[in-house]
């Protein structure tokens, strides 16, 4: 009796094990496209403890490399006997967010490669505080600084013989087209700029209005031969043009699909 009642309970733990391994490797592909809020993704990239590496390809050729480090700021709080006892790596009180995007392209045309950076800096409620942006390719520079809580945006230029800063309210960006008309000479940005909008846009439309619906589900990603589950997010830009990003469980960004034929890879993807 005693031998049978061990062994109907080692048959019950292998059923039961099997059952989970077999949702393990199978079960995740049950709740693909099942939706997931956007902001708890987007919570999972401010909070990633890995950098994303990313190579950058346009048509299937690469064309540069970017970088995309998320940080966490601390509100420091000693003890009443003014030592430190928090267990080291742990974040006591979130105080924001920083985010830096940088990055080279080689675009035809421009004589060389065009540098790019990114800090963007966020409150604890995730909202932007301080944007700033610098662009360069030799021998101009170019570097926008916008501020939220002042509501202005200033916009620096050098290209070795001249320098001028400009400074703006955002009330006076409603019109994008209109400011671009008023540096672009040549005209050639305003026309990128007009080649994005809706083909049935009005001519006489006085502020573009950029509209971004956002909707995100469970996904997987095939990395070899392993299926590994990750988030799928998707934004619709002026309403035709489509943005896709897969995300990793632990906040990595994985791949980026963009307008125009341009994706990014993470660099480990690239390795298989």
């Amino acid at each position: 009796m005693k031998q049978r009642v061990i062994f109907m309970l080692l048959a019950a733990f292998w059923v039961v094990m099997n059952i989970l391994l077999w949702r393990a490797e199978y079960g995740a592909k049950e709740y693909v496209g099942a939706a997931v809020s956007p902001q708890q993704i987007w919570e999972k990239v401010l909070t990633a403890a890995d950098a994303s590496t990313l190579e950058i390809f346009h048509k299937g050729k690469r064309i540069g490399a970017a970088r995309w480090v998320a940080s966490i700021g601390e509100a420091h709080k000693g003890s009443s006997s003014g030592t430190d006892e928090s267990p080291e790596g742990m974040v006591r009180k979130i105080s924001g967010y920083t985010l830096d995007f940088d990055g080279n392209l080689g675009v035809e045309g421009l004589g060389g490669n065009l540098r790019f950076y990114l800090h963007l800096v966020m409150n604890e409620r995730q909202e932007w505080k301080d944007m700033n942006l610098r662009l360069g390719v030799k021998p101009i520079a170019v570097e926008v600084h916008a501020n939220a809580a002042n509501e202005s945006l200033e916009l620096s230029w050098q290209d070795g013989m001249t320098e001028w800063k400009r400074n703006w309210k955002f009330a006076e960006l409603k019109d994008p087209l209109k400011l671009i008309e008023e540096f672009d000479t040549a005209g050639m940005l305003g026309a990128w700029v007009g080649a994005m909008l809706p083909a049935k846009a009005p001519t006489n439309t006085v502020a573009v209005s950029v509209g971004m619906d956002w909707k995100a589900h469970h996904d997987i990603l095939r990395i070899g031969s392993t299926d590994v589950r990750v988030y799928r997010l998707e934004v619709r830009l002026f309403g035709n043009y489509r943005a896709v990003m897969i995300i990793s469980r632990a906040g990595e960004i994985m791949r980026v699909e963009l307008p125009g034929d341009v994706t990014m890879i993470n660099y480990a993807l690239t390795t298989y």
